[in-house]
């Protein structure tokens, strides 16, 4: 007779394992659908929103606002009026929607890593403050800021966007003592990374656009395959590389962007004609319009042989 059949066979007994599995598990999948249930309420988004402000903000001098998270999922976020502000309040970024893939992991860790995203029609204000300085560069400052070698910081990030596919920017330039310029229809691939106890670093690449320098001798640009790289850490600087067609003619231009505590902020243009025939016409046109409106040793512009 076998086992199971005999009457005088011992009575099995769950294992204790067993016993305080079971309702562990049924503990966990209502806590999980509680959990996506609450994601889904508006509290919840709200709550998730205010997170990653706090992941931010409190590694920069300025602060981020999340106007509202339309959506949440494993994979990530899609939010609308996300906001960069200074000190002052005032606005340095602002972008009317976002897409990014999220590292949840990372989040409630205090970090904000995304792999890739998306953002849709921003604004960007470059200009300087009252003290000299430039608003965007003192926005992203290192709150609590730590003496740095020069060169890129080897600790973890705080904040790392990788692969951010911009579009539909418009760029104001409104540096004290030099024309302004605006450009616009500004489309890019970036990475944005914040280290612990140091600046924002930004590169781009691909960018392309067009840009109005609103001098007494207008001058329009057509931008293709820039790029970017933004250290707002201890060299504080911007220097953008981008190739240019004015007025239908070739030119490469590079402007070097730095924002130094004492003297403020300085800018560097050089201009590049792609061959002779264009430095006879739109260099000295684009030079002309830049030097037209300046009167401060903040702007310096030169023009080197093609």
């Amino acid at each position: 007779m076998s086992a199971a059949l005999d009457p005088l066979a011992p009575a099995r007994v769950p294992s204790r394992g067993r016993r305080w599995w079971r309702p562990l598990s049924l503990g966990l999948a209502l806590a999980s659908a509680l959990a996506l249930v609450w994601l889904g309420s508006d509290a919840g988004r709200d709550a998730i929103a205010r997170r990653i402000e706090r992941s931010v903000s409190d590694g920069i001098r300025g602060s981020l606002t999340i106007g509202r998270i339309e959506s949440l999922g494993l994979d990530g976020i899609s939010a609308s009026d996300i906001r960069f502000l200074d000190e002052s309040g005032a606005l340095v970024i602002g972008a009317d929607h976002a897409e990014l893939a999220l590292d949840w992991a990372e989040l409630f860790t205090g970090r904000f890593i995304s792999r890739h995203g998306r953002i849709r029609g921003a604004r960007v204000v470059l200009e300087t403050l009252p003290t000299g300085g430039l608003s965007l560069s003192r926005a992203f400052a290192p709150r609590h800021p730590t003496p740095t070698p020069e060169g890129e910081p080897t600790g973890s990030d705080t904040v790392r966007l990788e692969g951010l596919v911009v579009s539909d920017v418009e760029l104001l330039i409104a540096l004290d003592g030099a024309p302004e310029i605006h450009v616009e229809h500004v489309s890019a691939i970036l990475v944005i990374r914040t280290p612990e106890n140091a600046g924002t670093r930004v590169r781009g690449d691909r960018i392309a656009g067009a840009a109005h320098v609103a001098a007494p001798i207008p001058v329009d640009l057509r931008i293709a395959g820039g790029t970017l790289s933004f250290d707002g850490g201890s060299r504080r600087r911007a220097a953008v590389e981008v190739p240019a067609t004015v007025n239908g003619a070739a030119i490469a231009v590079s402007v070097l962007v730095r924002d130094e505590p004492r003297a403020g902020v300085r800018v560097e243009v050089h201009l590049v004609p792609a061959d002779a025939g264009a430095s006879l016409v739109s260099a000295p046109l684009l030079a002309q319009a830049l030097l037209a409106e300046v009167a401060s040793p903040r702007l310096d512009v030169t023009i080197d042989p093609p």
